[in-house]
């Protein structure tokens, strides 16, 4: 069970649905949006994760379910943009034992179960998901997400956009995923991932902004996974903005000397 709760839990946020993101039809419900009306969607999208903080560190409480098993965790997170680097650190919410840990530092990725003694070496890109969750979605999806903005896919061409009243849609696509963007007025609050190959969708909801000095971050997260089935909550607290954090260091300076290191670089 924890042994895919780390990034299980980066990777799965909400509801989700199967099939692919069929073209949204034009009708007296939904208008669709000439290109240009797509770019200024997409420039949206550009300011609000300008709006991303440059520092933050707080907590959050993690609860969900993983196939028939639910779960609890409670996680202490330390970010900085300067030099991408990030700790992620989670607890068993009744023992307040460690359940696992990751460390970023640029293309530099660590990932530690000391229930196993094991430590996983990686970078990015080429990180595969797959070794750590039965969730498959790319890694720089997740971690836009961790850091306050909204996760677009790489490479992605507009398929279409539409108007429903005051809410607007917009689908993107790149060789593997298509990517559908719901919006509450400036911003996207829900996105839906649905892979190419296998019709599997992920829907992540985002809730509960909190700004301060120009930065904008979610303080609610729901992620939903149909296959495998996964559903998780999450809900940030004590968070600090634009501040000071403290060191953040790597997990290999700390571990005991007989665990496994399991080098995937």
């Amino acid at each position: 069970m924890y042994r895919t709760l780390l990034l299980t839990t980066i990777s799965v946020l909400a509801l989700s649905g199967c099939g692919g993101s069929a073209p949204v039809r034009a009708n007296a419900e939904a208008q669709v949006i000439q290109p240009e009306g797509a770019a200024e969607l997409i420039q949206k999208i550009e300011k609000a994760n300008a709006m991303a903080p440059k520092s933050f560190s707080g907590v959050f409480k993690a609860e969900g379910t993983a196939g028939t098993k639910r779960f609890t965790a409670n996680a202490k997170i330390l970010y900085e943009a300067s030099g991408d680097r990030m700790s992620v650190s989670f607890t068993d919410f009744i023992f307040k034992s460690p359940i696992s840990s990751l460390f970023r530092s640029g293309e530099y990725i660590e990932v530690y179960y000391p229930a196993e003694s094991k430590l996983y070496l990686d970078r990015v890109p080429g990180i595969n998901i797959r070794n750590y969750s039965p969730v498959d979605v790319d890694f720089d999806i997740l971690y836009q997400l961790l850091t306050g903005k909204v996760p677009l896919i790489s490479d992605y061409t507009v398929k279409q956009a539409a108007s429903r009243g005051k809410s607007d849609i917009l689908i993107l696509e790149n060789s593997r995923w298509f990517e559908t963007l719901s919006f509450s007025g400036d911003y996207a609050e829900r996105i839906k991932l649905t892979d190419k190959r296998s019709g599997e969708a992920i829907e992540l909801y985002l809730s509960s902004p909190v700004e301060k000095d120009g930065s904008r971050f979610y303080r609610a997260i729901r992620i939903v996974a149909a296959k495998p089935s996964a559903k998780v909550d999450i809900a940030f607290s004590y968070l600090k903005l634009n501040g000071k954090v403290p060191a953040i260091n790597p997990i290999s300076r700390t571990v005991p000397g007989n665990v496994k290191v399991v080098n995937l670089r």
